[in-house]
């Protein structure tokens, strides 16, 4: 497994826990050391939905992603 195969693991296990927090607090804490994850994963390795859900968070629209493809 890679690194970047690594630190998308762990990205997805903060997102895992960020959906099962009760306190805002905590869910914001998880999705914070979720994009600190993905952040160490070098640009060229980064998925396209990768990047858009950096570009968003980025925006602080909170805005759950879309599930749509369109």
């Amino acid at each position: 497994m890679s690194d970047a195969d690594k630190y998308r693991a762990s990205a997805r296990d903060c997102l895992c826990k960020a959906e099962k927090a009760f306190y805002p607090e905590d869910k914001q804490a998880w999705m914070d050391m979720a994009e600190t994850w993905l952040e160490m994963i070098p640009a060229p390795v980064r998925t396209p939905e990768e990047m858009f859900e950096k570009a968003v968070r980025e925006q602080a629209t909170q805005q759950d992603p879309s599930n749509t493809r369109h």
